[in-house]
């Protein structure tokens, strides 16, 4: 019988909303049926006006932050990677969602 390592399923948060100079936090869910499996979440924007940094991953949820820069207004696409320890190749998810900064 051959290990096979499943991928885990991210979440959506949903589409996000924040003021002008004000970060956001998001939280996000996933789940692995590999139990045993260690994750990693990454985020990436697709404009450098706002910063994208995790704040924690575990235990079926994860945490970043969203920080636009100072008098930015619009929005911005926000992918989610979520990669997962699995052998014997890791497996990951992707999801995007939208900021929008008014």
């Amino acid at each position: 019988m051959l290990n096979v390592n499943d991928a885990p399923d991210l979440f959506t948060p949903g589409d996000q909303a924040t003021p002008v100079d004000t970060p956001l936090d998001v939280s996000v869910r996933y789940l692995d049926v590999d139990i045993a499996d260690t994750h990693t979440l990454t985020a990436a924007v697709d404009n450098n006006a706002v910063s994208a940094d995790v704040l924690s991953v575990g235990g079926g949820q994860g945490a970043l932050r969203l920080t636009p820069s100072g008098g930015f207004e619009g929005n911005v696409a926000v992918t989610l990677t979520l990669t997962d320890s699995g052998a014997p190749v890791a497996a990951s998810a992707v999801t995007t969602f939208t900021l929008t900064v008014t």
